[in-house]
């Protein structure tokens, strides 16, 4: 991806202890491009949750939030260290999915475990 002069939030806006947040949802699968896309440009912070729980109640049939699990994936196949055990986050997603009603978005959850690495 090619970054044009101004394309950075940081460099259009100041001062420049300027934070902002991103918060998508996963809408036709793009969650995690658009987070990344985000970071790219100076995302100080990027919402997530945990299985893609979550959505909009007041748009029926709306996408659910962007899975953390999919997103750390993401990250640490770019080379990011995060911090956060992937396994444990998968371990996390499961239980929220084995609840009564769950309705998930997680695209790792759906990959065997022994390829996830």
């Amino acid at each position: 991806m090619r970054r044009t002069e101004g394309t950075r939030l940081r460099e259009r806006h100041t001062p420049d202890a300027l934070a902002w947040a991103f918060h998508g949802h996963d809408t036709f699968g793009m969650g995690v491009a658009n987070a990344l896309f985000a970071i790219h440009h100076d995302a100080t912070a990027v919402d997530t949750a945990c299985a893609g729980l979550g959505g909009c109640p007041f748009a029926p049939g709306a996408t659910g939030n962007t899975a953390t699990e999919d997103l750390l994936y993401a990250l640490q196949g770019g080379g990011v260290t995060t911090g956060t055990d992937l396994s444990r986050l998968l371990t996390a997603a499961d239980l929220i999915a084995a609840l009564p009603g769950g309705q998930t978005a997680s695209h790792l959850r759906q990959v065997p475990r022994e390829r996830v690495s």
